[in-house]
């Protein structure tokens, strides 16, 4: 693979990909490839969405210029964007698209496919412009290589095509190194390969040898042989043993890691969850019965309704209950703080999952009951059912107030 080709030339390998890492099994399939980490969506930060639920393409410039940034070594990042892709709605769906058709299909409902396929496009092309503009002052040596892998699901037809040919697509060079490349037509097979003759890197047989024979009037016959000899054969090309071993391939650009964690306090609830109120009610303290105005009962029986709470946001009081300063602890609330989490982030204690509240990169809110000292928590990104990675390991110590982590009481003369 051109990732392990490059690797022998001291590259760090990266892929990318605005979708779930599950998606073609890439999350395994990709550290077979040769590369050194895969960030997925469940390691991004996406703010926009199409109306087709794909993540638009802009969260991919910052996502590549974080892989160039991660590692000391010259990089080789293999991107793979969503937004354009189908299905392509049949009415319109983009109240005010930048782009109209106002001739040229009949048919409403294949019209407003296009309508949406091209307005897609037209931010694609907003992305690689904004992306080439970053590479340009970046202040390395780049070559970056643009392409479709197929046409898009339009219903098209040889006769609408000006090429007539329903399996090419084009493909675009840019480099801030000077690199002379004629236009050529080439098969998917030979771009990577073709790109690398121009920066006269040759290593690796199969890249090798499309270079050498791509001319050969027995090309294809020889090119099927010892692809087959590699992929299903006896690996005679290699001696007979493999010797390109699966990657310990790390998921996201950078790792995941748990910091510290704290009590929560309701400030943290009323600013995090829609429906703080419910949440405060069940775990405010118990009043006086008599204080009590036979109001609906919470789900912690505690004789309390929403209602009574209302002062929990400016600490004043009730009738029934002396409202809890904003700043205090939320009994059974946790704050994890750390590095590099996501909205796909879920916090584990002892191996048991717990729902989680994303806040932002550094913080998520959790409700555990019950907690104690020397109890572990892990952060594992997910998608779906699916476990992608885990931090490290992370000791949970409760100190008590006045007493130190062997519980021994600590005087005021004490740090």
């Amino acid at each position: 693979s051109t990732a392990y080709i490059l690797k022998e030339h001291g590259y760090a390998t990266h892929a990318i990909h605005n979708n779930t890492a599950t998606f073609y099994a890439r999350n395994t399939v990709f550290k077979r490839l040769g590369f050194d980490t895969f960030t997925s969506i469940e390691y991004m930060y996406p703010e926009e969405y199409t109306v087709t639920d794909w993540s638009k393409d802009g969260v991919l410039v910052d996502e590549i210029i974080k892989a160039l940034d991660s590692t000391e070594e010259t990089d080789y990042v293999y991107t793979i964007s969503v937004q354009a892709h189908g299905a392509y709605p049949t009415e319109r769906v983009l109240e005010e698209p930048a782009i109209e058709i106002l001739s040229g299909i009949d048919d409403e409902s294949r019209m407003y496919m296009f309508e949406y396929y091209v307005n897609m496009i037209a931010e694609m092309d907003a992305f690689v412009g904004e992306l080439i503009e970053k590479l340009s002052v970046y202040g390395e040596d780049t070559v970056l290589v643009i392409y479709g892998d197929h046409l898009p699901s339009l219903e098209l037809t040889k006769d609408e095509l000006t090429n007539g040919d329903l399996y090419q697509t084009e493909y675009v060079i840019w480099n801030n190194i000077n690199l002379d490349m004629k236009d050529e037509d080439l098969e998917t097979f030979q771009l990577s390969s073709r790109v690398l003759e121009s920066l006269n890197i040759d290593n690796g047989y199969i890249n090798k040898f499309h270079q050498i024979f791509r001319g050969d009037n027995a090309y294809l016959s020889k090119l099927h042989i010892l692809s087959y000899d590699i992929l299903y054969g006896n690996m005679f090309a290699y001696g007979g043993i493999n010797p390109y071993i699966a990657t310990d391939m790390q998921m996201g650009t950078y790792e995941i890691f748990i910091k510290q964690v704290d009590n929560a306090t309701y400030r943290d609830l009323i600013e995090n969850i829609p429906n703080w109120e419910e949440v405060i009610l069940d775990i405010l303290p118990i009043p006086d019965e008599e204080e009590t105005d036979g109001d609906t009962v919470g789900e912690a029986g505690n004789g309390l309704d929403i209602d009574d709470i209302e002062g929990v946001i400016d600490g004043s009081d009730d009738d029934n209950i002396k409202s809890p300063n904003p700043d205090d602890a939320a009994p059974g609330w946790y704050i994890v703080s750390g590095e590099n989490f996501t909205k796909w982030s879920c916090v584990y204690v002892n191996g048991e999952e717990y729902e989680t509240i994303y806040i932002d990169s550094e913080h998520l809110l959790v409700n555990i009951t019950e907690l104690a000292t020397l109890d572990l928590f892990t952060v594992k990104q997910k998608s779906d059912a699916t476990e992608l990675s885990s931090s490290h390991e992370f000791t949970y110590f409760l100190v008590e107030e006045n007493t130190d982590a062997d519980g021994d009481e600590i005087s005021d003369d004490d740090n």
